[in-house]
């Protein structure tokens, strides 16, 4: 029975076998007769085998310059295994690059199902912070292979930015005062930190006003500095230009450190400003503020959770919602307690009922026995404005 061949999918299964084919050849002068363009590495768990061979360029018909199979421990192919599968069973297709090498990836369940890779030279990947690439030579022992990068990935250990903002004021008329003026400076630290996976912010507003706030979020630190190309990140920073106009009376200027696993740490400072910050710190900014608002506020402070009143069951609900067309409020039933201010709703307008999308403006429980009927053409809702309801699927015809 012939093997399911499966390109480019996410893995599935156990792995039992690997096969890696990596090459540097790309566009570019022709490589000396001793010069390694090509690698091969296979891994059996069955038979526990590990091969590689190493190829010279040669004449162009790549001659093997160095290979050897081991015997490999169980837990050293085991270990290489639980990598490969974590990381390809979250696989997703690459952007290939034509004139870099590539490397081409088989791997083989336990059900003899083959999953293949092609991906550009150079492409790796990270697991659990740490390059594959770097991560299995480690495992094997052998440090000249290649795997996917002969460098390997770096990943982003902890990003520190120090702000101070410094305002210099006049005293006021008539006040009488030693001092030229009065400085009052406050200043900010953020801190994100993937060994203890928190991200701190330090916050100095006055003498003796000082406000903390930490989050740690198990794993999703680390996910969140893996987002960030570790190359690209505050990599360039346009500046501000010679002729620029400076206030010596109100001056605002930050430094920021990069750490990473493997290379020397980025160090940047300047004033903070648009073009002094660095080119993507906008995007930086704005992804690390949906990340924190993501986790919400203090329930205990809001009105949403410690102004809502539980349900009687002689109460009755009704919605007063809103259309996008004006402010006018309109009442609705509702047996749905989950509903709160600002959700949207589908509600039925006029003779015909058409159904239309209206904002929940307010909540209002009344007695069964009080409740205004408005003559008794009070209508219900028909439900909330999810995107199943607003596009329903199409049935086969």
């Amino acid at each position: 029975m012939k093997s399911k061949t499966n390109n480019n999918e996410p893995f599935s299964g156990k792995l039992i076998k690997m096969q890696l084919r990596s090459s540097c050849m790309g566009y570019g002068p022709r490589p000396e007769p001793d010069e390694e363009v090509e690698q091969l590495l296979s891994i059996d768990a069955q038979i526990r085998t590990i091969h590689f061979e190493h190829l010279n360029y040669g004449d162009g018909d790549f001659i093997c310059a160095r290979e050897g199979t081991s015997h490999g421990s169980g837990s050293q192919i085991k270990d290489a295994f639980t990598v490969l599968e974590e990381v390809f069973k979250n696989f997703r297709e690459q952007e290939q690059y034509t004139d870099i090498g590539d490397w081409k990836l088989t791997l083989t369940n336990e059900e003899g199902e083959l999953y293949k890779y092609n991906c550009s030279f150079g492409c790796d990947f990270l697991y659990n912070g740490q390059s594959v690439s770097k991560l299995l030579r480690d495992i094997l022992n052998e440090p000249d292979l290649w795997i996917f990068t002969p460098d390997g990935v770096d990943a982003i250990e902890s990003i520190c930015v120090h702000y101070t903002h410094t305002i210099k004021l006049d005293p006021p008329p008539g006040l009488e005062c030693e001092l030229e003026c009065v400085t009052w400076k406050t200043s900010e630290q953020l801190i994100i930190d993937r060994d203890s996976e928190t991200i701190t912010l330090i916050r100095q507003v006055a003498d003796g006003v000082k406000i903390t706030s930490k989050y740690e979020i198990q794993d999703g630190v680390s996910d969140f500095l893996d987002g960030f190309d570790e190359d690209e990140l505050f990599a360039k920073t346009e500046g501000n230009p010679p002729n620029v106009i400076m206030d010596d009376r109100d001056t605002s200027e930050y430094q920021i450190t990069v750490t990473y696993q493997n290379k020397e740490p980025l160090e940047l400072q300047g004033t903070f400003d648009k073009k002094d910050l660095p080119d993507d710190w906008d995007e930086f900014a704005e992804d690390l503020f949906n990340f924190l608002t993501f986790y919400g506020f203090a329930d205990i402070l809001d009105s949403k959770f410690y102004g809502k009143r539980m349900r009687c069951e002689d109460d009755v609900i009704h919605l007063k919602v809103k259309f996008d067309s004006n402010e006018r409020l309109y009442s609705y039933r509702t047996d749905d307690d989950s509903i709160v201010a600002g959700d949207d709703v589908i509600v039925p307008v006029g003779k015909g009922n058409e159904p239309k999308i209206a904002t929940v403006v307010e909540k209002v429980y009344y007695k069964k026995d009080g409740e205004p009927t408005f003559d008794g053409k009070i209508k219900t809702i028909i439900g909330l404005a999810t995107p199943a309801k607003l596009d329903p699927p199409t049935m086969p015809s």
